[in-house]
């Protein structure tokens, strides 16, 4: 487990507040962790995404902004959080929104590959 935090830590996550906000509790943190993993927000947010679909693609990605917010997956909070904002603010088609999702794509790939070495 130790050696899952620090590579966490060196991707930028915070788990110190991340444990706080579970208060302490490593195992159940981790459990998390493995939820996040099979959490279908992600997939919603990429299937509205390849369809364009702007409402959608809000209300997964507000969901997994609050969701990486108590894990403290800062890296992709800080991505989902800067497609949020854009797509909230902007006038997008469905190309400039495919465009805007590959940096969240890029870390989310980033997070699933550490967050797949929880046993």
């Amino acid at each position: 487990m130790d050696e899952l935090f620090k590579e966490l830590e060196d991707w930028g996550c915070n788990i110190q507040d991340a444990l706080f906000n579970v208060m302490g509790d490593r195992e159940f943190y981790q459990e998390l962790l493995r939820r996040f993993l099979k959490d279908p927000s992600v997939d919603e947010l990429k299937m509205a995404v390849s369809k364009g679909d702007l409402s959608a693609a809000i209300q997964a990605s507000h969901e997994i902004k609050g969701t990486t917010a108590t894990l403290g997956l800062l890296p992709l909070n800080q991505e989902i959080s800067n497609f949020l904002d854009a797509i909230r603010n902007e006038d997008v088609d469905a190309i400039r929104l495919q465009e805007m999702y590959s940096n969240v794509g890029k870390q989310f790939y980033t997070c699933r590959t550490i967050l797949e070495k929880i046993s």
